[in-house]
């Protein structure tokens, strides 16, 4: 946790729209994108938690992605 005057903020939140595995923007990130949810393996996308989702489950979750590419 970083701590900050106000309040303790995750370094997850800090670095928001980066790939939580490699740190790179999704232009750039040559991970393994698959839905960490459901695994599917189609239009997968970076969200602002750092982690990838498929259009599925961005739709039922809420998820929005970074950026637009």
């Amino acid at each position: 946790m970083i701590e900050t005057e106000s309040a303790k903020v995750s370094p997850m939140a800090v670095k928001s729209d980066l790939c939580s595995q490699c740190e790179m923007p999704e232009p750039r990130c040559a991970c393994e994108r698959y839905c960490v949810l459901c695994h599917s393996q189609t239009d997968i996308r970076l969200c602002k938690d750092g982690l990838y989702y498929c259009e599925a489950c961005r739709t039922a979750c809420g998820y929005v992605p970074v950026g637009r590419f």
